[in-house]
């Protein structure tokens, strides 16, 4: 029988279309690997993003109870500078927390000693500092707030004398707006718990500093990480005063609205422009948390565009994969005190 092979024309035009073939499959394989892992690295960063957002909502939603009402307890540092022993935020804001201490413990404030001492009141015989129920702890080194109207001060009490029933204490962690002549008769004193929320912008991360012993220095077991890969923390408050109606108004550039600190070019503090008196602190009532954080995706090849949070600049980096979330609420009890 007469067979007849391949000619070496035709065993090359077949390796070719062969060699296309395969080719052409792994393009396509390493294409779509690209987009799987892009695909995957976003659908992470997304899942990171909420759970940031959830975990800072939580937080400042929390911030006042007892006499310390919402706005006392919430301290925001735009584009902050350094404050030792917190480093500068790189455009980035800070804020700081003060939560009740559960169980609750507060005392009436009966007279001002002095300028550092309190004079508290007594519960019949007993001083009002004395713990008597159940998971109650002494005043003693532990955080306050001074509270008398629209007043407060954060403060730390150093001495507490449960025979005179008087605390003495010393600047707190946290802010304060005290009365012209530093009374806080009639007043009251509540245990508080204090945390500062920064953003380390050399390692990318969201710490929490809680000022233990209040002496104004961070020690490994006061610095806690929340979250890496964190490119920017914003926040913004929202006042109602343009008509107090229980809505917080936005305009499209954040000009002459009631937000504060929500827009990029826009320079405004409190206490001057459009939130000169007689706009005051207790009409706060919302905020806005506004995240960036980000995904090593140079693998992938992958670059999101410049991210900007709300009046924060904008955060980009080469073979980083971005996304910015922000959300908006209103911290417990704020409508309740209007």
């Amino acid at each position: 029988m007469n067979q007849r092979g391949f000619s070496l024309v035709e065993i090359m035009i077949a390796m070719g279309i062969a060699t296309f073939l395969i080719a052409g499959a792994m393009t396509a394989h390493v294409s779509n690997l690209s987009y799987y892992k892009t695909t995957e690295s976003r659908s992470s960063l997304y899942q990171d993003s909420l759970l940031l957002i959830e975990y800072l909502r939580g937080e400042l939603m929390q911030a006042g109870g007892g006499s310390v009402r919402a706005w006392m307890g919430i301290w925001v540092e735009d584009a902050c500078l350094a404050r030792a022993p917190l480093p500068a935020c790189a455009n980035s804001d800070r804020v700081t927390v003060s939560t009740v201490s559960i169980p609750l413990q507060e005392c009436a404030i009966t007279g001002q000693v002095n300028p550092t001492t309190v004079q508290v009141a007594f519960n019949g015989p007993t001083c009002c500092l004395q713990p008597v129920a159940a998971n109650e702890v002494t005043f003693l080194n532990r955080q306050v707030m001074f509270t008398l109207g629209d007043f407060y001060s954060s403060q730390y009490a150093t001495v507490v004398n449960l025979i005179t029933c008087q605390m003495t204490t010393v600047a707190g962690q946290s802010n304060q707006r005290p009365p012209a002549l530093w009374n806080w008769g009639n007043g009251v004193v509540t245990m508080v718990n204090v945390q500062t929320l920064y953003w380390d912008s050399i390692n990318r991360m969201l710490k929490r500093w809680i000022n233990t012993n209040n002496d104004n220095a961070k020690t490994a077991d006061e610095d806690a990480i929340i979250a890496d890969q964190v490119f920017d923390m914003q926040y913004a408050l929202g006042y109602d005063f343009n008509v107090p109606d229980g809505n917080i108004n936005e305009t499209p550039t954040g000009i002459n609205d009631e937000w504060l600190f929500n827009a990029p070019t826009v320079v405004e503090v409190f206490g001057a422009g459009v939130f000169a008196p007689p706009v005051v602190p207790s009409q706060l009532l919302s905020m806005q948390v506004g995240t960036i954080v980000g995904s090593d995706d140079a693998a992938a090849g992958f670059a999101s565009a410049p991210k900007r949070s709300l009046n924060g600049p904008l955060r980009s980096l080469a073979g980083w994969m971005m996304m910015e979330e922000i959300a908006r609420f209103s911290p417990r009890n704020s409508y309740i005190f209007q």
